[in-house]
C-alpha cells in the first residue's frame, strides 16, 4: 500500500490458512493475501485476516491504512473499513457459527496440538466411512491417516499431549499417536472403559495428563491417560444430566459436555478435581445431535450429526456464580 506489509506465515489448501507460526493464532482467518516480495520498498507478503478470543481482531496488514483512508481516500479501503464497522458495531450475541468444510458422517471427534480429529463410521457417503481424519481448525482439507484395520467403530475419542485415545464399539481402550506413517493402527491398552449397565462408554475426553469418562449409568470416572491398562477411579461429580451426555471434551482444566437435547454444560468448577457438577451454558444455540467436542485456543469445536462443523468462542465464559 505504501511503505511495509504485514503478514502470518501460511500455506496454499484451496484457500489460504495460517501455519500458526511466530504466535499467530491456528483459529486466524486468513481473508486475504498479497504477494510483494519483488516489491522495491520493503517486501514480503501480507495477510488480512480476522478472529475471535473474547472480542474480535480485524488485522488490515500493514501500517498504511490510515493513510490510505484518510489521505488516498481509495475506495476499495473505505469500503473494507465499512465492512468492518457493520460487522463490529454491534453486539454479537454468543451463538454457534458454521465452519467452512464440515465433516461427512462423523462419529468421534478430539483435538491435538491445534489440530482436529475425527473419526467416520463404517459405510459412510463416497468411501470415508470407517477411517481416521484430521485438518487445521481454519482449512477446509480433512486428511486421511493410515490407521490399518480394525474390526469394531471408534465411538470416543480424546487426545492427550501427542497422543490419541479412543473407545471401540466393545469398549475397548485404545491409543495410537496423532500423526505417525510407521503406525497403521490403533493400540489396545488390554483395557476397557468404564462400564454402565449396558458395558459400554458414552463419552470420552482428556485434561492434564488424565482421562475421563462417563458410563451409561451417567457415572463419570478418571485414570492417568497412558499405554497401560487403566484403573479407573470414580469421581464425585453429581450425575444430573451425565446420562444424557453424548460428547465430552476439555481445556485448561475445564470439562465441556454436549447433552442429547443439544444442551451445552461445563463443569461448575474451573478445576475438574474440584467440580462437584455440571453448569448449563446459557445463550448457547442447542446442535441437537452432537458427536464430538474437541477446542483448540478457546474456541469449541462441534461436529453434528447432519455432518456439519460448528465453532463457539469460549474465553469469555469464567467460572459460573454459585
Amino acid at each position: 500500500m505504501h511503505y511495509e506489509t504485514d503478514a502470518a506465515a501460511y500455506v496454499h489448501e484451496d484457500f489460504p490458512r495460517t501455519a500458526g507460526e511466530e504466535g499467530t493464532p491456528l483459529t486466524f482467518t486468513v481473508l486475504a493475501t498479497a504477494d510483494l516480495r519483488d516489491w522495491k520498498g520493503k517486501p514480503g507478503r501480507a495477510t488480512m485476516g480476522i478472529y475471535s478470543r473474547n472480542g474480535t481482531v480485524f488485522n488490515a496488514a500493514t501500517t498504511e491504512w490510515v493513510n490510505a483512508l484518510m489521505e488516498l481516500n481509495d475506495g476499495v479501503v473505505r469500503k473494507i473499513t465499512q465492512n468492518v464497522f457493520n460487522r463490529l458495531k454491534g453486539r454479537v450475541p454468543r451463538d454457534w457459527e458454521e465452519v467452512y468444510g464440515g465433516v461427512v458422517d462423523g462419529n468421534a471427534m478430539a483435538s491435538v496440538r491445534g489440530l482436529l480429529y475425527i473419526a467416520t463410521t463404517k459405510g459412510g457417503a463416497g468411501g470415508t466411512g470407517g477411517k481416521l481424519w484430521w485438518r487445521y481448525p481454519t482449512g477446509v482439507i480433512w486428511k486421511e491417516i493410515n490407521q490399518g484395520p480394525f474390526t469394531n467403530e471408534i465411538s470416543n475419542m480424546a487426545g492427550s499431549g501427542d497422543i490419541l485415545y479412543c473407545i471401540l464399539g466393545q469398549n475397548e481402550l485404545c491409543w495410537r499417536p496423532a500423526i505417525d506413517p510407521k503406525i497403521g493402527s490403533w493400540k489396545i491398552t488390554s483395557g476397557y472403559g468404564p462400564e454402565g449397565a449396558q458395558g459400554f462408554t458414552k463419552a470420552l475426553a482428556s485434561a492434564g495428563g488424565m482421562l475421563y469418562a462417563i458410563d451409561t449409568e451417567g457415572v463419570l470416572w478418571r485414570t492417568p491417560s497412558r499405554e497401560s491398562p487403566p484403573e479407573w477411579q470414580r469421581m464425585n461429580l453429581t450425575p444430573w444430566l451425565n446420562d444424557k451426555i453424548t460428547a465430552m471434551t476439555s481445556y485448561s482444566d475445564i470439562l465441556f459436555a454436549s447433552t442429547v437435547s443439544g444442551r451445552l454444560l461445563r463443569s461448575n468448577r474451573d478445576i475438574i478435581a474440584e467440580s462437584d457438577g455440571w453448569k448449563s451454558i446459557e445463550g448457547c444455540s442447542d446442535r441437537v445431535g452432537s458427536i464430538g467436542l474437541a477446542v483448540v485456543e478457546w474456541i469449541l469445536f462441534c461436529a453434528d450429526a447432519n455432518s456439519k462443523l460448528w465453532r463457539l468462542d469460549l474465553y469469555g465464559l469464567r467460572t459460573p456464580k454459585p
